[in-house]
């Protein structure tokens, strides 16, 4: 292995000097020692690093560049707590376009569990980088690994670009170029031909990021928050699931000004026995004597809300054992009159706070990164003072239909869904999928619909009703069915509107299902026309499964 020494020159693109000693001294493995302590402080990045992430670079002061060479690899370990992680990155400072002017560069990554002399345990993944011969990446998506206790994690790069013969030694280099430390954390060193890692004095500049995993967060969070003028004031929780949520499972505790201890609650506010929120709606709690608009939507009225500087979360769990959800504000200090929120001070104080749409959990107790710094990264956005406009909704605003608003109740008695059978009101179309039951809802004018149920298998458990605003039933049957509704008062003709059937009218405009044909019964049956010597068969006499077709002889 080659290695030449960097210096502040070298930054600058010119070559100080060869290093005396041409073979890395691969030392002694158990220099590897499991609490040694590398150093692998987070990256002061806050982009790159968010809270629930690991960015680990050995590295800070660089001296050697290293050339690959073929079939060996560069590889640095790295010092992670137990527990299960989800891998996302492996970045790398190449120097190849510096040194050589490449502009694209290959490199095999293989990152893997690993014990403290570096001998892989188990593999994590492996991927192919392309660098643009300054740096170069490769990220993962739902690949997790799991460190029973605390252990080491083994990045390896293995360049395969041919650089041609760099130093003129004839020996063949490879790119990408990476650099290595002065051997004060000898954390990394190199992998032979077969991939067996030998410790030594040099660690690479790599960086490798991992995040810790947990459950994920309930799509339940604040989507709103206001503190306005005397009691005007409300939280509201939006939920972004797709089933109803119960929220006796939850509490809002809060801290009241500067918190008796820093980063614990002082007030456990629990919600009333048999609190939900359905799927897509929000619950409000607001203070007993706000304004009529707020108290009009308030599920819940509770006294002691915010002033501006008390911090709520919306927590899951008990009093003694909790995950947080989401925070507006938090319990580590006295704000002073409230929060910065979006770039705007005191922002918790007389303003409306509304969720963006585009945020899908709650913030964990991360209160910072969700206020963010200004309205770009943000999750909020600041209205003004006893702005109201978005309370009792989140992300699709109500739709308030001032025609005949109608709730569509559709059951089935088995519970598997109505088996393709579809109820047809006019235009619009509805089936059940799956389950017992659903509801829905149109909106139409006054008129005359024909309604139909059919197409589908298992009739005998498909049942429907249709209601108005007042919960007056309307219309309810089964599969088969064929009728008409008529809301409110209508010009329309209900008949048969089917030219081919005998009681076919030329005047209706809407078909109420009561046309019949021909065979339908005995007294319009189909005369027979064949020869009756028994060689001339009725063909064509029914066209689906039950269907009845009379004939006269």
């Amino acid at each position: 292995m080659r290695k030449v020494l960097f210096t502040t020159v070298v930054f600058l693109g010119l070559l100080a000097g060869l290093c005396a000693n041409d073979i890395v001294h691969q030392g002694n493995t158990n220099n590897i020692q499991t609490e040694l302590e590398p150093n692998q402080e987070p990256l002061d990045d806050t982009v790159l690093n968010p809270l629930n992430r690991e960015c680990l670079n050995h590295n800070a002061a660089w001296n050697y560049l290293w050339y690959g060479e073929a079939g060996v690899g560069r590889a640095s370990l790295f010092l992670l707590e137990a527990g299960e992680y989800a891998l996302e990155s492996v970045y790398i400072a190449d120097y190849s376009n510096t040194w050589v002017g490449l502009t694209e560069a290959t490199a095999t990554i293989t990152v893997a569990t690993t014990d403290a002399d570096g001998t892989t345990l188990a593999s994590i993944a492996e991927a192919t980088m392309t660098t643009d011969g300054s740096v170069g990446e490769v990220t993962w998506e739902n690949t997790t690994f799991e460190l029973a206790q605390a252990g080491y994690v083994k990045v390896v790069v293995l360049s395969t670009t041919s650089a041609g013969d760099v130093n003129a030694d004839g020996q063949e280099d490879f790119a990408p170029f990476l650099l290595s430390d002065d051997g004060s954390d000898p954390q990394g060193c190199g992998t032979d031909i077969d991939g067996v890692y030998s410790a030594g004095s040099y660690n690479w500049d790599i960086e490798f990021c991992a995040s810790p995993t947990a459950d994920p967060l309930p799509a339940v969070f604040f989507s709103e928050y206001a503190e306005g003028s005397s009691n005007n004031k409300y939280l509201e929780i939006y939920n972004g699931t797709d089933a109803d949520v119960d929220l006796t499972g939850f509490a809002f505790p809060n801290v009241s000004n500067d918190p008796t201890e820093v980063g614990v609650y002082e007030y456990w506010n629990t919600f009333p026995e048999g609190a939900t929120v359905a799927p897509g709606d929000v619950y409000v709690i607001g203070h007993g004597s706000a304004d009529e608009i707020i108290l009009a939507e308030t599920d819940f009225t509770f006294t002691y809300l915010s002033n501006g500087d008390d911090g709520f979360c919306l927590v899951e769990g008990t009093e003694d054992s909790y995950v947080i959800v989401d925070c507006i504000g938090d319990w580590n200090g006295d704000p002073g009159s409230g929060w910065s929120v979006a770039g705007i001070e005191n922002a918790t104080q007389n303003h409306t706070l509304v969720r963006k749409d585009d945020v899908t959990e709650g913030n964990g107790g991360d209160w910072a990164s969700s206020a963010g710094t200004n309205e770009d990264n943000s999750e909020w956005i600041v209205l003004d003072n006893e702005v109201w406009d978005y309370l009792g909704w989140h992300i699709d605003a109500p739709f308030d239909c001032d025609l005949n608003d109608l709730s569509i109740y559709l059951h089935d008695s088995y519970g598997d869904g109505w088996n393709g059978n579809v109820l047809t009101i006019g235009d619009l179309t509805f089936g059940l999928e799956s389950g017992l039951a659903d509801t829905t809802s149109a909106c139409l004018e006054d008129g005359s619909y024909s309604v139909t149920c059919d197409g589908g298998a298992w009739q005998g458990e498909v049942s429907w009703e249709i209601q108005d605003a007042a919960g007056t039933v309307l219309l309810a049957a089964g599969a088969p069915y064929s009728g008409v509704l008529t809301l409110g008062e209508s010009d329309d003709v209900p008949g048969c509107t089917d030219p081919d059937a005998v009681n076919y009218n030329s005047d209706a405009t809407v078909d109420d299902g009561s046309c019949y044909y021909a065979g339908d019964s005995c007294n319009i049956a189909i005369e027979y026309t064949g020869d009756f010597d028994g060689l001339d068969p009725v063909t064509g006499a029914t066209t689906y499964a039950g269907d009845v077709e009379w004939y006269s002889f």
